[in-house]
């Protein structure tokens, strides 16, 4: 079991089907994950029952799986079922496959480089987690917003590890507005963390908490997001661990939507900053848009004279509604240095832009 403070991270997260006002929930179960050695090959699946069509996309360590002679991806979904497969020639670093619902997602991670067949059934603890409020977070300008949260003790061949959460909110005092990244990581121990615990509850059967949203402080509308890692506790199985992700958005009651009209920002984290790539070698830029209405992201390269050229990339996108996530595969330069890189995000009315620096080493 994680942490005191790390479970009752819980509080704003763990609900099934986190959506608007008036809408139906979607909800996303996993079935069975499992692995098959054949020669030369390995065959990575995971077996799902949904709501809706989810967005599935595999990854290689920290980069997106795109389609080539050694990597296929196939998904099948029929009425609520559905099956994913990763079917591969090379030798991988630590495979996971992401599946995302438009309230919720698990990433599930396979144990590196496995030996031999295997399958089990993922059998996910956080699903008895009970909450006291209805799906959306919807305060009164002034209001402080609490939550009191529960979840079961006992499970069955998983323990939970780790919880944390991420809140993406637009800083509406900024000019321009700007996205403002807050999390436990980050601000767990600081006095501007907006997210705090009030009171721990603990009995035999279940751990919880009443949380505190510092709203009656100041605004704080937009995405939340909080992951919950369960461990597989199975030395047979082939899965690691698997991420559980619940996502809601925080909005005032006067206000239509969690981010302003026309706004569009960008996150800056692991993903989309520091990139290295070696010359010759494969290279990809990542970049991540917020804001209402998104519809594409496209590429350029700017040359030290600020001379801007679209390049001439197919991009992988994931766009998970309010969140945009592109990853453009790029020609390697001829020599080493660093390469700035401009995405463009555009919605239905409006448009944005990011410098993504890359660095290429010999």
């Amino acid at each position: 079991m994680a942490s005191k403070g790390a479970v009752a991270l819980l509080v704003f997260g763990i609900i099934q089907g986190l959506l608007y006002e008036g809408k139906a929930s979607r909800e996303l179960h996993l079935v069975k994950a499992e692995v098959k050695k054949e020669v030369g090959v390995t065959i990575y699946t995971v077996h799902f029952n949904a709501d809706e069509h989810p967005t599935v996309f595999w990854r290689n360590g920290p980069r997106i799986v795109i389609p080539d002679e050694q990597h296929e991806v196939n998904i099948v979904f029929v009425g609520r079922v559905g099956e994913a497969s990763l079917r591969t020639q090379g030798q991988e670093e630590v495979v996971s496959v992401f599946l995302d619902v438009e309230s919720m997602y698990y990433d599930v991670h396979f144990k590196q480089q496995p030996g031999r067949s295997a399958e089990v059934e993922v059998n996910v603890p956080t699903s008895g987690i009970t909450f006291s409020h209805a799906p959306d977070v919807i305060y009164q300008y002034g209001e402080a917003v609490k939550e009191t949260f529960s979840v079961p003790k006992q499970t069955t061949n998983y323990k939970i590890s780790s919880v944390h959460w991420q809140l993406i909110a637009v800083d509406d005092y900024a000019n321009p507005q700007k996205v403002n990244e807050f999390s436990d990581v980050a601000d767990g121990g600081s006095a501007r963390a907006p997210i705090t615990e009030l009171k721990h509850l603990e009995n035999e059967t279940s751990v919880g908490a009443q949380m505190y949203l510092a709203t009656d402080k100041q605004d704080y509308e937009g995405l939340l997001t909080v992951l919950v890692t369960v461990e597989s506790t199975e030395d047979a199985s082939p899965v690691s661990a698997v991420d559980e992700g619940h996502k809601f958005f925080i909005r005032r009651a006067d206000h239509a939507e969690p981010f302003p009209p026309g706004f569009i920002g960008f996150i800056s984290n692991g993903l989309t900053r520091g990139r290295e790539c070696s010359v010759g070698g494969p290279c990809a830029v990542a970049c991540i848009a917020v804001g209402d209405g998104l519809r594409s992201m496209r590429l350029w390269v700017r040359d030290r004279s600020g001379v801007e050229t679209e390049v001439d990339t197919t991009p992988y996108n994931v766009n998970l509604g309010y969140v945009m996530y592109s990853e453009f595969p790029v020609p390697s330069p001829s020599s080493s240095g660093v390469t700035n890189y401009v995405c463009r995000a555009t919605s239905d009315d409006t448009s944005a832009e990011n410098v993504v620096s890359v660095i290429f080493k010999a």
